[in-house]
């Protein structure tokens, strides 16, 4: 993972209190993009760029994973595309739009959702296949993205 922030994860989860949250895990992957989907409409939590993530590497979810019957259950994300929506140009997300680019390397921090959970968005509706797994929260105070050499947060 990047020297940026290591292992280190948030562990208050101050984005529990976001009416946006599921109350996810945090999860810190690396991995290529595998699209550039359009972005996603705002419909008053800030506007996202829209990207399918194939997942290389990651460390362990951090927080409430699943299924409280097994507090050690931790779901490998590697070889799975993620959904990822990167909020920008609000006091979120002090960062432009991304230029994102097909096929390049990308890391990223922010809420896992999983399946059962992620609500059918603009790019993740099963229009197009079945609905994928979700990495929001990718700005601060939780996240982050590291593309091209850059951080935005």
């Amino acid at each position: 993972m990047s020297k940026h922030r290591g292992n280190q994860f948030v562990r208050s989860f101050p984005h529990h209190t976001s009416r946006h949250s599921t109350g996810g895990a945090v999860a810190h992957v690396l991995g290529t993009i595998a699209a550039v989907l359009a972005d996603g409409a705002n419909t008053g939590d800030g506007e996202h760029q829209h990207l399918r993530v194939l997942v290389t590497a990651m460390s362990p979810l951090v927080g409430p994973v699943g299924d409280p019957e097994d507090p050690t259950f931790q779901p490998n994300l590697v070889g799975q595309t993620l959904f990822l929506a990167a909020r920008f140009g609000d006091s979120d997300a002090n960062h432009g739009r991304i230029l994102f680019v097909q096929d390049a390397p990308i890391e990223a921090q922010g809420e896992f959702v999983d399946t059962s959970r992620a609500r059918p968005t603009a790019g993740n509706d099963g229009s197009d296949g079945p609905i994928l797994p979700v990495l929001h929260f990718t700005h601060k105070p939780l996240g982050f993205i590291i593309f091209n050499g850059q951080t935005s947060e």
